[in-house]
C-alpha cells in the first residue's frame, strides 16, 4: 500500500486513525494481512508508523521464519504483521534542502551555498548556471534536481584529491567524503537501475549504518540533525 507517497501535510492522530482501520479493514475483508506500507517518511508519518509498528515479530509466523536470521534487521511490526519501508528518493531530497536551506554545519565548520558552489565550480565540465539552480531552486520538492545535486557532490569528493580541496573546508573533508558515499548509496536504488540487486542492498546498508552511527556518535555536531 502506498501510503501518502508526496509530502502532504499530515496531523498525528487523524494519520493514525487512518492507517490501523486500512490494515484491520483489509485484513477483515481478504482474510489476508496487509504485507507493507511504503511511504516517503517525513517526520509525522515516521512518528505514525513508529506507534503502530510497536510489536515483536514472532520468529514462528510465516514472516518471522523469513526474516528472524538475518542480522540488524528492525523486527518490529504492527499488530497484522504490517512492515513499512521509506522512499529513498525523499532522503535524497531531505539531504539535499538541508544543504540549500542557506547553510549546514558539520563538525563545528559552516558550509555556505558559496562554498558549495566553489566545490562544484571545481569540476571540469561544470556548468554555472545548472549549479545555481540547484543551489537556489523554485521547487524544493523536485527528486531530479536533489538527485543531480547528490551526484554532483559524489563527483567533487571521488574525482577531486585532497590536496586540491578549498582551505576553508579541509577540517570537514573526511566527513564530507564520508556523507558522500552515504549518498550514494541511497541513490543506489532508483540512480544505478543496472546494477545487482545484493550489491544495490549492501550500498543502502552502508548508508543506513554510517548515519545511524554519526548520529549517535555526535548528533548536533557531526551532521544536522536533518541529515
Amino acid at each position: 500500500v502506498s501510503a501518502m507517497p508526496t509530502c502532504d501535510k499530515n496531523d498525528f492522530d487523524g494519520g493514525f486513525e487512518m492507517f490501523q482501520e486500512l490494515s484491520e479493514q483489509f485484513t477483515r475483508l481478504t482474510g489476508k494481512d496487509l504485507c507493507n506500507f511504503s511511504t516517503d517518511g517525513n517526520s509525522t508519518r515516521r512518528h505514525i508508523f513508529d506507534e503502530l509498528l510497536s510489536h515483536n515479530l514472532e520468529p514462528t509466523s510465516p514472516l518471522g521464519e523469513m526474516l528472524c536470521n538475518i542480522n540488524l534487521l528492525d523486527l518490529q511490526v504492527g499488530v497484522h504483521n504490517e512492515t513499512v519501508s521509506y522512499d529513498p528518493k525523499h532522503l535524497a531530497k531531505r539531504c539535499w534542502t538541508s544543504f540549500v536551506n542557506e547553510s549546514v554545519c558539520i563538525a563545528g565548520i559552516i558550509i555556505r551555498k558559496s562554498d558549495m558552489r566553489t566545490l562544484f565550480m571545481s569540476l571540469p565540465d561544470a556548468n554555472s548556471l545548472k549549479i545555481d539552480g540547484l543551489l537556489h531552486p523554485k521547487d524544493k520538492q523536485n527528486v531530479p534536481s536533489a538527485t543531480e545535486f547528490l551526484l554532483m557532490l559524489i563527483d567533487v569528493m571521488t574525482g577531486i584529491p585532497q590536496k586540491d580541496f578549498p582551505y576553508r573546508l579541509l577540517p570537514v573533508y573526511k566527513q564530507l567524503t564520508m556523507l558522500a558515499n552515504v549518498f550514494e548509496g541511497l541513490l543506489s536504488f532508483y540512480v544505478y537501475v543496472d546494477t545487482d540487486i545484493s550489491t544495490q542492498l549492501a550500498s543502502f546498508s552502508y548508508a543506513a549504518h554510517s548515519l545511524f552511527y554519526l548520529t549517535r556518535a555526535n548528533p548536533t555536531e557531526i551532521i544536522p540533525n536533518q541529515l
